[in-house]
């Protein structure tokens, strides 16, 4: 777990109860596409050798967010990725990523999610179908776990994805499928589905998981 052990210096440390120190605010530049981390203590990060809370402007402190399936990788402005060295320390590794450089992103605070696109919001029938394009929405629980979330009804049921791609609220939780939230700008994400692609918004409201790239379709304000 990355956190603030020190204060200052930004490392990663075996997991325990989650404190203020390991709580970061993903603040996205809406043109550059390019993402800032912001502490408890108002400061952001910064590559300064290592990985350090110091910075105090969003634009300066700025790193690419790529997304890998339920983890992420940072690049800092010189283009090298952020990588944890064997003593938990960040700091600019290589070219290109390596296990060490893979981290996962857990959201604290959305525990209630509505979906909305310009067409109209994301709601459930009676059945458990889930359509979008609707005038009234639905609000959905979510469990999260190592990055991956499942997605509750209202009616107690679960997301899950059919066998013709089309998604329900119908599954028990035991039975229910994990998705994977890609935080986007513009307060938008992609919802990825067990089958490695993104819940897609269709004609006449159908709400699939079959999306194979990042577009209008499968962005979602939230």
């Amino acid at each position: 777990m990355l956190n603030l052990l020190t204060g200052v210096d930004v490392t990663a440390n075996q997991r325990g109860e989650i404190e203020d120190t390991e709580i970061f605010q993903l603040e996205f530049d809406n043109n550059s596409k390019k993402v800032a981390f912001r502490t408890n203590t108002d400061k952001y990060w910064v590559v300064d050798g290592g990985v350090t809370a110091t910075g105090s402007e969003a634009s300066k402190s700025m790193f690419d967010l790529e997304w890998h399936g339920s983890k992420i990788v940072l690049k800092s402005p010189s283009g090298k990725y952020i990588t944890a060295t064997s003593n938990g320390k960040l700091h600019e590794g290589a070219a290109e990523p390596n296990d060490a450089s893979y981290f996962t992103i857990e959201l604290l605070n959305r525990p209630l999610l509505v979906l909305r696109q310009e067409n109209g919001f994301v709601g459930t029938t009676a059945s458990g179908k889930i359509e979008c394009g609707r005038a009234n929405y639905t609000v959905f629980k979510t469990t999260g776990e190592n990055g991956t979330y499942k997605l509750q009804a209202p009616s107690g049921k679960f997301w899950v994805t059919n066998s013709d791609v089309t998604i329900s609220a119908t599954a028990d939780e035991a039975s229910a499928d994990s998705y994977t939230f890609e935080l986007q700008p513009n307060s938008q994400l992609c919802i990825k589905a067990p089958n490695g692609n993104y819940v897609q918004a269709g004609q006449n409201g159908i709400f699939t998981a079959k999306g194979t790239s990042v577009d209008k379709s499968t962005l979602w304000e939230y």
